[in-house]
C-alpha cells in the first residue's frame, strides 16, 4: 500500500499536464511551454499507457473569471493487478478539480481537489506554494521549488517538489488526435514522499517528463519515467497473527471499495506494536522504474 501511495503521488506530479497562448519572446532564464486555450467548454481527451494505472482522461475548462481558471478532469482508471495485494483492485473513476491562475505569460496551479466516484467524497485536497503556486505552462523557470500541503484520508501531510525545466527543441509528433508541430520541454521533478508527523518519510522519487506541446492546443504527448524505491514488507509476523491479518484484510477491502482504510490500518499497526512486531514490519527498499505515455486522442475548442 505504501508503494502504491508513493507511485500515486509521483503520478500526481507527473501529470501536471501543462495543459495557452501564442509564442512570445522569453527571458534567457525561462523555458517556454505552450498552454492550451483556456476558454470555458474547451476539452481534451487523453489516453495514458501505464504499467500500473492505465487510464482515459477528459480535461475540460469549467470556468474563467478574470485571471482565475478552473479546470476539471475525469479519469477512468483500470489498475493492473498487483501481486502484493490479494485479488484485483477494481476499476475506478477519479474526478479532479484544478485551480489555476494566469499572471503575465505564465499559468500557475494553486490548488486541486480529488475524489473517487465510488464514494462521492473528496479524498484529497492540496494547496501549492509559495506565492502564486506551481508553474503550469507558458514561461517556466529553469528551476524552482514548491511546497504542497495535502489533506487525505483524515491526515494532513507536506510534500516538497523541486522541478528543473530544460528546453529540448521542436519536433513534429503524431498522436491519435493528429500530427502536431510541438515545443519539447524536459521536466525533472524530485518529489518528497508525503511527510506525516511521527512517521519516517520514504526516499524521494524522481519523475522525468518530456512534454510535447502545440500552440493553441497545449500538451499533446507526455513521456514519463518514474524512478523510486518500492518498500517490500516482511509480512510473515502479521500472517502468523490472526488479529493482525484480519485488520490488514479489512483495510485492503476498504481500499478496493474506495473507502477510507486508515482506521483498519491504525488498528493493524497498534496490534503489531503491542506484540513487539513493529520492527519486523520495517520494509526493504528496492529501486524500481515505471514508465507512462500520455497521448492526446481528441479535442474540442470553441
Amino acid at each position: 500500500m505504501c508503494a502504491k501511495s508513493v507511485v500515486w503521488n509521483a503520478l500526481c506530479v507527473a501529470s501536471l499536464a501543462c495543459s495557452s497562448g501564442s509564442l512570445t519572446a522569453m527571458a534567457a532564464d525561462t523555458v517556454y511551454l505552450p498552454c492550451p486555450d483556456y476558454k470555458p467548454g474547451n476539452s481534451w481527451r487523453f489516453s495514458e499507457q501505464s504499467s500500473h494505472f492505465p487510464s482515459e482522461n477528459v480535461t475540460t475548462v469549467l470556468s474563467v473569471d478574470g485571471d482565475s481558471i478552473v479546470v476539471g478532469e475525469v479519469k477512468k482508471i483500470t489498475p493492473v493487478p498487483d501481486r502484493q495485494i490479494r485479488g484485483t483492485i477494481p476499476a475506478a473513476q477519479q474526478q479532479t478539480q484544478m485551480m489555476l491562475l494566469r499572471r503575465g505569460n505564465t499559468v500557475y496551479r494553486t490548488a486541486f481537489s480529488m475524489e473517487m466516484a465510488q464514494t462521492g467524497q473528496v479524498n484529497m485536497k492540496a494547496t501549492i506554494g509559495p506565492e502564486a503556486g506551481m508553474h503550469e505552462c507558458g514561461d517556466l523557470p529553469r528551476s524552482a521549488s514548491y511546497e504542497q500541503t495535502m489533506a487525505m484520508m483524515g491526515q494532513t501531510s507536506g510534500q516538497q517538489i523541486t522541478i528543473v525545466n530544460e528546453p529540448v527543441g521542436r519536433k513534429k509528433v503524431r498522436v491519435p488526435a493528429g500530427d502536431f508541430d510541438t515545443v519539447v520541454v524536459k521536466r525533472v521533478a524530485t518529489t518528497s514522499a508525503p511527510s506525516i508527523p511521527g512517521r519516517p518519510s520514504p526516499p524521494a522519487p524522481t519523475v522525468t517528463s518530456v512534454y510535447y506541446a502545440a500552440e493553441g492546443v497545449g500538451t499533446v504527448k507526455i513521456e514519463i519515467s518514474i524512478e523510486t524505491v518500492t518498500p517490500v514488507f516482511n509480512t510473515k509476523p502479521s500472517a502468523e497473527d490472526p488479529a493482525i491479518q484480519a485488520a490488514m484484510n479489512e483495510g485492503l477491502e476498504a481500499m478496493q471499495k474506495g473507502e477510507d482504510p486508515s482506521a483498519a490500518m491504525a488498528k493493524m499497526q497498534a496490534l503489531a506494536k503491542s506484540k513487539e512486531q513493529a520492527g519486523a514490519m520495517v520494509p526493504e527498499m528496492r529501486p524500481s522504474t515505471m514508465t507512462n505515455t500520455v497521448e492526446l486522442v481528441s479535442y474540442a475548442l470553441k
